[in-house]
């Protein structure tokens, strides 16, 4: 399974590209930092062309940027992407 890890804020997002969901995201996200591994993206043509090319099967979100999510949750559902919810409790 191919999954994006999205760190939305707004008018933008950070993206980063998971063969799996890791046990420990944390660490995951510590490890992928040294290799630079992120995509920042805006709410554009451009930016959702950038996360379709990634070719994932779904995305993760955290529920707390709801709001911001929208632009990403529209584009997931519209092109039959899954929609993960992850606590940012779970993060650790």
């Amino acid at each position: 399974m191919r999954i994006i890890g999205l760190d939305v804020g707004r008018g933008s997002a950070v993206l980063c590209c998971l063969d799996e969901f890791p046990d420990i995201i944390l660490q995951h996200y510590r490890l992928l930092r040294k290799d630079r591994q992120f995509y920042k993206v805006n709410c554009d043509r451009i930016g959702a062309d950038k996360l379709l090319s990634l070719q994932a099967d779904g995305i993760v979100l955290e529920p707390s940027g709801h709001w911001y999510s929208q632009f990403w949750v529209t584009l997931a559902k519209h092109h039959n992407l899954a929609i993960y919810w992850v606590s940012h409790t779970d993060l650790y």
